[in-house]
């Protein structure tokens, strides 16, 4: 089995609080720095996700946004957003429980609304390596021809009304929909994850296979080096290379 087959296999998803977030033209909703590397997925509409530096993300319906931690943004219609409403937050459903677990936000009325499904993930392996703690720039998939809206509509469904299994069944929503991700990522070379391209290295597999099998295990440079048949500095030159 690939490396990355096993890493998915082992692949560990936390689901915090979520809100279905609806932008009316005109308006814009914004998003301070997060701690958490936060997920949106667009039910409805079309426009711009708004990020630092003037960069930004056009968005339509059926597109799934990963975004590393840290980052500022905002989402607005096609027309653009005058008037402006931030997002208050979120408190993480595995500190407050379940329920009542989705806020409702709303910037504007009107018809014509940007909704979205937002929230922060926790993605590791073995509860060690976060997926998504050296994303470097947004993830933005487009998945109109294999829709998620039915996953992440259930998601919210789950998290408004709880019940026995509401956790297992979110955090089961939620890794599907990594899941696919991390398959267009791995297929376009790891453009986001340049950790993806270490994982499908032959020279480094035994090493991310160990670290695998024993994910509580402390290794060290030279003991990874040491299972690839390298010496420490080839190792480690070979990695930062792989990594870009």
């Amino acid at each position: 089995m690939l490396v990355l087959d096993r890493l998915l296999a082992a692949l560990e998803v936390r689901v915090d609080a979520f809100a279905l977030c609806e932008i009316c033209p005109g308006w814009r909703l914004t998003f301070g720095p997060g701690e958490e590397p936060s997920v949106h997925y667009v039910l409805a509409g079309s426009g711009t996700m708004r990020l630092p530096k003037g960069a930004a993300l056009l968005l339509d319906q059926d597109v799934f946004a990963v975004l590393p931690k840290g980052i500022p943004h905002g989402f607005e219609t096609a027309g653009g957003g005058g008037r402006e409403v931030r997002h208050p937050g979120n408190v993480r459903a595995g500190d407050a429980g379940l329920g009542g677990a989705v806020r409702e936000i709303r910037a504007g009325e009107g018809s014509d609304c940007l909704r979205i499904a937002c929230g922060t993930v926790r993605a590791s392996c073995g509860g060690r390596l976060g997926l998504f703690d050296h994303l470097r720039e947004p993830i933005a998939e487009n998945f109109a021809a294999e829709p998620l809206r039915e996953r992440f509509q259930a998601l919210l469904d789950e998290l408004a009304t709880p019940a026995i299994g509401t956790q297992a069944l979110t955090e089961g929503f939620l890794k599907q929909a990594l899941v696919l991700v991390l398959r267009r990522q791995a297929g376009a070379k790891g453009r986001s994850l340049p950790w993806l391209a270490a994982l499908q290295d032959a020279r480094l597999a035994p090493a991310l296979g160990a670290m695998l099998d024993h994910p509580s295990r402390p290794f060290t440079l030279e003991g990874l080096a040491a299972i690839t048949g390298m010496s420490r500095s080839a190792f480690a030159e070979h990695f930062a290379a792989t990594l870009g």
